[in-house]
């Protein structure tokens, strides 16, 4: 979906509701520029089923607890939530 937006800084994804996808492989794939994602608890994971390579070189990447891109551990969908520090890692910063 925004793969290959290297020069996307902050990104508001507060306005989508992901309860349905299914895929979400590649969809941050190398948006090396973005440091932030606002999003709220409508931005769920729980049926996807592909989800690789989500945030593949987002280096620059921090969620609003402050979980920072790790290149090999955390590119999969599977981080594709709001921060919950180091008990619930995500690149999500919450917005109200």
């Amino acid at each position: 979906m925004f793969n290959y937006c290297s020069n996307l800084t902050s990104l508001d994804v507060t306005g989508f509701d992901t309860s349905k996808v299914t895929n979400m492989s590649q969809m941050f794939y190398v948006c090396s520029e973005l440091t932030t994602i606002y999003a709220t608890d409508k931005f769920v994971t729980t049926s996807v089923t592909s989800g690789d390579s989500c945030f593949y070189h987002c280096s620059k990447l921090v969620g609003g607890a402050g979980t920072s891109y790790t290149k090999y551990e955390f590119t999969s969908a599977n981080y594709a939530r709001i921060d919950g520090g180091t008990n619930a890692p995500g690149y999500f910063t919450l917005r109200n």
